[in-house]
């Protein structure tokens, strides 16, 4: 990175801490060493607490999904025989997340986060077709998955991004990715049963479903590291982003207004 830009990337990411470890408040004499790149991540990690009930509420007028709960409207699943569809599916729990650790690096233009979350649950409906020992089977019905201790990875990197007007520049966070992690998982299948044939299908669905708990998710994962994704990235830029450059070295200027208008600020 030259030197002026990585300068401007850590102008703008000192005016972005600006926020204090309590309150909430934005204080023009307050300010992160953008030099000290521990402090500057732990400045960073206290500004996403911040935004911790962001995360489950969204910010509509800023085109931000709510994180909390997610929703899939579909995922398909295959695995040998067994074809597997779910539908509207919902997520909860995200928002809960710990944080335990952040790591920001202006001059690699590196972020990284560790975070995770103790409990998510998951509810929809699911459709099971398929052939088991030469005989069809078919089982619809509802779902409902508690997972323990999911761990999220998340790393991405830090650019400018020149602002609509072409008048300044904002730090931004792009090509943010993360991977899931799960611990201990508990199912509960209630299958659709008009008859004593859709009773045995369904229980063995349900046995099934049990013996290759996380071989069914892998395919559900994807869609919620995706979900995710989008919404910590939009998250993290929500802030980063109303910190223009030019404004950084003067003070809190404009981004003090549109600070207060998200509640960040009195």
């Amino acid at each position: 990175m030259e030197l002026p830009t990585a300068v401007s990337t850590l102008a703008a990411l000192a005016a972005l801490l600006l926020v204090r470890q309590t309150g909430g408040q934005l204080s023009p004499g307050e300010s992160c060493p953008a030099g000290d790149r521990q402090q500057l991540s732990g400045c960073l990690s206290a500004a996403l607490e911040r935004l911790r009930p962001f995360f489950r509420s969204g910010i509509p007028e800023n085109n931000i999904p709510p994180g909390d709960p997610l929703t899939l409207e579909q995922v398909n699943f295959r695995d040998g025989p067994l074809e597997a569809q779910y539908t509207d599916v919902v997520v909860r729990g995200f928002s809960a997340f710990v944080l335990h650790s952040l790591d920001v690096d202006p001059f690699g233009r590196r972020l990284t986060f560790n975070l995770t979350v103790p409990v998510a649950n998951l509810a929809g409906r699911y459709n099971v077709k398929g052939n088991i020992l030469g005989a069809t089977i078919s089982s619809r019905g509802t779902f409902a998955s508690e997972i323990q201790t999911v761990e999220i990875l998340g790393f991405g990197e830090l650019g400018l991004r020149q602002s609509p007007d072409g008048l300044s520049d904002h730090v931004q966070a792009t090509n943010l990715r993360v991977k899931l992690d799960i611990g201990p998982t508990h199912h509960q299948i209630n299958y659709e049963a008009n008859s004593e044939r859709d009773r045995v299908i369904g229980e063995t669905v349900r046995k099934l479903v049990t013996r290759n708990d996380k071989i069914l998710l892998r395919d559900v994962w994807p869609e919620i590291e995706t979900k995710v994704a989008e919404v910590m990235s939009r998250l993290v830029n929500q802030v980063l982003t109303i910190i223009p450059v030019s404004s950084a070295a003067s003070g809190v200027g404009p981004a003090q207004g549109a600070l207060q208008a998200r509640g960040f600020a009195g």
